[in-house]
């Protein structure tokens, strides 16, 4: 392959979401094989004509993403979807704590309350060695209340 086809190859990011938006057979997703950080559950390598882009899409909001092997996941973590983001249930990691919070409360007195009864639960699952589902019940909720 020359310089020139190798060139030709890489898209632009408008010509890329433009592919993408009429369903172009010519581009496909690949997520890279060695990668295991989990936010790569949310976005796949760009292709077109089995060339691997420089650009990334996320799954969840369709947004294109400039990339590059050597910048990691940087990209990915400042992208903000407009989409909830779902709860993560891999045995491998616990939800947060704001994932145990509904809609956080308008009064502030009653969000200054709420933040030191988390910081409390926080601790208290800290200090004593236990899973955050042991605060998450509805029995444990009733009795914070």
């Amino acid at each position: 392959m020359s310089v020139a086809d190798s060139e030709q190859s890489v898209l632009s990011k408008a010509e890329l979401q433009r592919l993408i938006a009429s369903d172009n057979p010519k581009i496909s997703f690949k997520k890279p094989t060695n990668k295991r950080r989990e936010c790569w559950t949310n976005y796949s390598q760009i292709y077109h004509e089995n060339n691997p882009q420089d650009y990334i899409m996320c799954l969840q909001c369709k947004s294109v993403l400039r990339w590059a092997k050597d910048h990691g996941t940087r990209v990915m973590t400042p992208h903000n979807c407009s989409k909830p983001k779902p709860v993560s249930t891999t045995p491998s990691r616990q939800r947060t704590i704001s994932s145990y919070c509904e809609q956080p409360s308008l009064s502030k007195e009653c969000s200054s309350i709420q933040k030191r009864i988390t910081e409390t639960c926080v601790e208290y699952c800290a200090v004593d060695g236990r899973p955050f589902e042991s605060v998450a019940g509805s029995g444990f909720q009733k009795l914070a209340k």
